[in-house]
């Protein structure tokens, strides 16, 4: 254990001038304001991708209860009661996220069949 605390590696940077590394490239304004809207626009990109994603998690966990609302009421053992109204609209809501959405497309090529 102790040999392996001590086996880090510390390393040092410091900053190079130009004439250090004279390969690295010098951007105009206009590369640089390119560079800046495309990062802008994959960071808002991969926001709406992670916000899109969170919502997903939120549904798969109000699913969770919701089902676990359905289960508590066929049991009916536990002390835990819920009017059947409320029962009724979680199933709905079961209902209405477990389905499949009707694609468009296919219903209109049925159709013209």
């Amino acid at each position: 254990m102790e040999e392996q605390k001590n086996s880090s590696k510390t390393i040092k940077m410091q900053p190079t001038s130009k004439q250090d590394n004279p390969k690295q490239p010098e951007f105009t304004k206009e590369q640089l304001r390119d560079m800046a809207d495309r990062l802008f626009n994959e960071n808002k990109y991969l926001r709406h991708q992670l916000q899109q994603a969170q919502e997903f998690a939120n549904t798969i966990n109000r699913l969770d209860y919701l089902f676990k609302v359905a289960e508590i009421h066929n049991q009916q053992k536990g002390e835990v009661t819920f009017t059947q109204a409320f029962v009724e609209n979680c199933i709905q809501e079961i209902e209405k996220v477990m389905a499949l959405p009707e694609d468009k497309q296919t219903t209109e090529d049925i159709k013209e069949n």
